[in-house]
């Protein structure tokens, strides 16, 4: 599992970011799952909050690629 930096994850949504295309062929190719903790969560909002336009888009790399696919949880099968 990679774990992403919020500065990771501003470049992959920032639609004018050539390391954010590149963070992505990145993580597609390796194939692991990936994760933000939830500090990176909240900074992200934060900026949104601070920074964002008023009334929120969908970031253009997101929703449709493979890569943000929601899969199974690894955690899932674990027993007590």
């Amino acid at each position: 599992m990679i774990l992403l930096d919020t500065d990771v994850l501003i470049e992959i949504v920032d639609k004018h970011s050539s390391q954010g295309d590149i963070a992505i062929k990145k993580l597609t190719d390796i194939g692991e799952n990936i994760a933000i903790s939830s500090l990176t969560l909240h900074e992200i909002r934060y900026g949104l909050l601070k920074y964002g336009k008023k009334k929120p888009t969908r970031f253009r790399k997101t929703r449709d690629h493979p890569l943000f696919k929601r899969r199974r949880n690894p955690f899932s099968n674990t027993r007590s």
